[in-house]
């Protein structure tokens, strides 16, 4: 999962440097969710909701994308992404949604320094890389 040895890995690559902590996982409501803490306020946050079917997981998506400000759509990660207003990716792949919250990050973040955005879409990619096993 986004939380364990194999996500902290893809996240460590993704942004160039390690998390000072990941936060006990949670799962509520087959939605499970945590924190990779880097000092400070400066966090991302993973969380992933797991669905029944393709119809719950395209409203599911469809919601995130009212809520959180749907911007620009994004090709190559998952079976759809799109980046929201605030700068955060939300992805899907088969009945998944994963949501890379990156808005306690500075505007400039990781090894080498990349926008924000750029960020959640590194971490989602390496997230994704991992779920299909390239």
């Amino acid at each position: 999962m986004v939380c364990g040895p194999e996500g902290q890995r893809a996240v460590r690559t993704a942004v160039g440097l390690p998390a000072t902590e990941v936060s006990t996982p949670t799962w509520v409501d087959h939605l499970y969710s945590c924190d990779y803490r880097y000092g400070g306020d400066t966090a991302i946050g993973l969380s992933v909701k797991d669905l029944a079917s393709t119809s719950d997981t395209d409203a599911w998506f469809d919601r995130q994308a009212r809520e959180l400000g749907r911007g620009q759509d994004l090709v190559g990660i998952g079976d759809a992404a799109f980046a929201t207003s605030g700068g955060d990716l939300v992805a899907r792949k088969d009945d998944t949604v994963l949501h890379v919250d990156v808005s306690r990050l500075p505007a400039e973040f990781g090894t080498p320094s990349a926008a924000r955005s750029d960020v959640a879409i590194n971490v989602a990619a390496a997230i994704m890389s991992c779920w299909t096993g390239q």
